[in-house]
């Protein structure tokens, strides 16, 4: 026969777990009572009993009063149904007075959800009001058997919860009552049979054709993909032959590596709403988002599968092509399918659904335009994740360049791709990509020396000047400094490693300067910092005293806390990739690029994922950044809450601005310095050497 313990826990609400009587505790504080155990003056302690707040179970070596918990119990189950009952008393008077008779189908349908959801809670509230009872009467039971002495005290107890709310629930069974009256008089002609039946039942269409829609696409998306690597991954490096061209060594692959670098990142998004939504994170309210114009992550997923097609078709047609098993003639040239793809990315994600974006468009220039604007959660949410689109930022504006040269009509020299009486396998061991096919995008001063410095360059920046406008937002030096420090070393680390790589054709590898070696150093800190920085602040993890971790958590798990720390550990230090410019890609003689690079760049978004989940519930629970003062996360949103007080203009408060404002100026004018000097220093040495 089960346990009442186990009966309980399977019929736990888990949504109002933290409500349940703590029977366990209850159980353990019983036995831990004395047969000749005396009582205390309970009159007193229920006068009291909103005032008591004693910890809920008992730990080792300390066993809590059974009394004093057993009040605790009770009047926690007992407030949070009146509480609940409350509520959902409103919500059915609102859907009541809401109903009229030229109500549209849609509304209707609406309507009718509404009301299956709150039957579905109204029922629940019955259910957890009898399981409480139950298990407060079990643990009266077990205290008879333990100590015969008390039963006056049992008694009062007994009496006490007979005339609580919840030990009967008969405004709750009222409310179900009610709700199943008007919904058969309202929509089933007074039928109320069908009409508990509809309430009881869940909603599900013959056909879902959303769904089907999306099960279609996934299905066309992984035989696509199959076919894809299989043509281009799997025979040419199986073929003893080598007529296959490897679709890594054609000009176009830089277009396809940053094209499939946005498709990911828009797959991942969707699974970080999914995810926030799981665990029931107020994504949309912590980030000021309008709920009718954000899209929820089957949008999101909708969206990744369409132009994931568009994508693997454009892949497999210029394979095609360039393998010659495909005619030329039937596309133009096999440079119109990358530029077909490119304008149609660009349509995609900046012009499609235009006004869904300009709320995103509106933020983005307002972190360029730090410190000049406030900054909310959402600006540094945006922020961090244009720090991790730097590599991918790069084949962009190198596939603009590719476009705007011309570069894309040239046809790839496949005698050079394929040269007669060489060992194919050893040629393309010593030769990158870029080797065998050259691009003139390298190579030119633009794009190798200005765009892709700035967009290493600006994303720090722009997060430098945010934490900059924190601190005089908030008047206070932390946690602001810490972010000023850990962007602006970064910076400086990025520069020197984007001007001064170690692989250069002019200075071997071996010959590293003590300006290189104090990089590594600062590489090595600022690595460990970033790591650092996002467990214990962005993610409020690390606490000794809760396990190295926080005192709540949203996720169920607590192994996946530790296990994202320890991959955050490693993910952090693989960032170094990124900072290799295309100059040193054109000199270095490894088939590393060739074949590691595509999937190097797969870990940074991967890294800023996982950050995100943890960044985001934090936020929810604990408002560590000061974005939001309240402690409590509304369901939905509450304009106004949370306004920023209003300013101070005394004389004191200008002064501290002023001084404020002084130090600020001398920070941004030590990194502009420093940041100029890492990419000059070496430079200089290296020419009069």
């Amino acid at each position: 026969m089960s346990r009442f313990r186990d009966k309980l826990e399977a019929n736990t609400f888990r949504e109002w777990q933290e409500y349940y009587v703590d029977y366990a505790g209850l159980k353990l504080a019983v036995n831990a009572m004395r047969e000749d155990a005396t009582g205390f003056d309970l009159e007193q302690q229920l006068d009291k009993v909103v005032e008591l707040q004693f910890l809920v179970g008992a730990s080792q070596g300390t066993v809590q009063s059974f009394e004093k918990l057993f009040i605790k119990e009770y009047d926690k189950v007992e407030k949070f149904y009146v509480a609940s009952i409350k509520e959902f008393k409103s919500q059915l008077d609102v859907t009541i007075k809401q109903h009229h008779g030229n109500m549209t189908e849609a509304a209707r349908q609406a309507m009718i959800s509404a009301c299956m959801e709150l039957y579905r809670l109204l029922n629940m509230l019955v259910n957890f009001a009898m399981l409480n009872y139950t298990a407060l009467t079990k643990v009266l039971k077990t205290h008879e058997k333990k100590v015969k002495s008390q039963e006056s005290i049992r008694y009062v107890f007994a009496e006490k919860i007979e005339t609580c709310a919840f030990a009967q629930a008969i405004e709750a069974r009222a409310e179900v009552a009610r709700l199943e009256d008007w919904f058969a008089r309202t929509f089933y002609a007074g039928n109320r049979p069908v009409a508990i039946a509809e309430l009881m039942s869940r909603r599900v269409e013959i056909v879902d054709w959303p769904q089907a829609y999306i099960g279609f696409k996934f299905g066309c998306l992984f035989m696509l993909g199959l076919w894809v690597m299989w043509d281009a991954g799997i025979i040419p490096s199986i073929s003893a032959s080598d007529n296959h061209l490897r679709l890594l060594l054609t000009k176009g692959f830089p277009l396809f590596r940053g094209m499939g670098c946005v498709i990911l990142f828009n797959w991942l998004m969707g699974v970080s709403l999914y995810v926030w939504r799981s665990a029931r994170i107020n994504y949309k309210y912590i980030m000021d988002l309008d709920p009718h114009k954000t899209k929820d992550y089957d949008q999101v997923f909708h969206d990744a599968a369409h132009i994931s097609l568009v994508y693997l078709v454009c892949m497999l047609v210029y394979y095609k092509v360039c393998n010659d098993e495909f005619p030329e003639a039937k596309v133009g040239h096999r440079g119109y399918v990358l530029l077909a793809l490119f304008l149609y990315m660009i349509y995609f994600y900046l012009f499609r659904e235009f006004k869904l974006k300009i709320g995103l468009i509106r933020v983005v220039g307002r972190i360029m335009c730090a410190p000049w604007y406030p900054v909310t959660f959402l600006h540094t949410f945006i922020g961090n994740y244009m720090l991790s689109m730097q590599r991918m930022n790069q084949d962009i504006a190198w596939s603009v360049c590719f476009f705007v040269t011309g570069e894309f009509l040239e046809t790839d020299d496949l005698q050079m791709l394929h040269p007669t009486g060489v060992d194919m396998k050893g040629y393309l061991h010593n030769h990158t990509m870029q080797g065998i096919v050259p691009s003139k995008c390298y190579k030119n001063f633009y794009y190798g020396k200005v765009a892709v410095p700035l967009l290493c360059a600006l994303p720090l920046w722009f997060r430098f000047l945010q934490s900059l406008r924190r601190i005089y937002d908030m008047k206070a030096w932390w946690p602001g400094v810490g972010n000023v420090i850990k962007f602006g070393l970064a910076q400086i680390v990025v520069l020197f490693g984007l001007f001064h790589p170690f692989h250069n054709p002019v200075r071997p590898i071996e010959s590293i300067s003590p300006l290189q070696q104090v990089w590594i150093a600062c590489f090595i800190m600022a690595s460990f910092l970033l790591w650092f920085w996002d467990v214990t602040m962005d993610w409020g993890l690390f606490r000794p005293q809760f396990k190295f971790l926080a005192e709540r958590h949203m996720y169920p798990r607590r192994t996946v806390y530790y296990l994202a720390m320890i991959a955050d550990f490693f993910l952090c230090y693989a960032w170094v990739l990124t900072l290799i410019p295309p100059s040193a890609e054109q000199a270095l003689n490894h088939s590393f690029f060739v074949y590691i690079h595509p999937f190097s760049m797969v870990l940074e978004p991967v890294r800023r994922t996982i950050w995100s989940f943890f960044t985001v519930e934090n936020e929810h629970l604990r408002n560590t950044m000061g974005f939001r003062k309240e402690q409590f996360v509304p369901l939905y949103f509450e304009r106004g809450v949370g306004a920023p007080p209003a300013e101070d203009t005394s004389e004191a408060a200008k002064r501290l601005r002023k001084r404020t404002m002084l130090l600020i100026s001398v920070v941004i004018a030590s990194v502009i310095f420093l940041s100029v000097g890492a990419m000059t220093v070496i430079e200089e040495q290296s020419i009069s050497g």
